[in-house]
């Protein structure tokens, strides 16, 4: 495992013990599957967890459909569990989302919408190393954009965060 690779799976370790929204096995089961990239060991738990609500576990099953790791692949099934994440302010769902909109992979190519999906990715980060990542990957898409197209992905997400808080 890369060193991106090993922060991204203590994030996702993290943000299960964080969530505190499952209990029993399941929970244990998803989260050690997921780091360990058990994938045939997480399909089952972190599918149930998913349908709770559970967005770590929504992350993982979206990436799962992504990647068609134990699972037929299906980029509109991983759009669908990154938006469920995302909505629930999961920075990693959002990020994921944006590279899709960069990528065109299971949404239309929109280069504002990756912008729009990173930059709140970069906001709602807590581990600095994952914000300083997201961060530079949003500025990237930013080459893409007019400085119309910036403002308006910017005040999108000005507008996400503020009915977000306001929950």
């Amino acid at each position: 495992m890369t060193r991106r690779s090993l922060v991204i799976a203590a994030v996702v370790l993290a943000s299960f013990v964080a969530s505190g929204m499952a209990v029993g096995d399941d929970f244990e089961d998803c989260g050690r599957a997921a780091v360990a990239e058990d994938w045939q060991a997480a399909v089952g738990p972190c599918s149930r967890l998913a349908e709770q609500g559970v967005a770590p576990a929504q992350d993982t099953v979206a990436w799962m459909h992504h990647h068609g790791l134990s699972v037929p692949q299906n980029d509109l099934k991983a759009v669908e569990w990154w938006t469920k994440a995302a909505e629930q302010g999961f920075a990693l769902a959002h990020m994921r989302l944006g590279y899709l909109h960069w990528s065109g992979h299971g949404v239309p190519k929109d280069s504002r919408m990756a912008y729009y999906h990173i930059n709140l990715a970069a906001a709602l980060a807590t581990e600095p190393e994952m914000r300083d990542s997201f961060t530079d990957l949003r500025d990237s898409a930013a080459k893409e954009l007019t400085p119309q197209e910036i403002a308006e992905a910017q005040r999108m997400s000005s507008e996400w965060q503020e009915k977000f808080k306001a929950r």
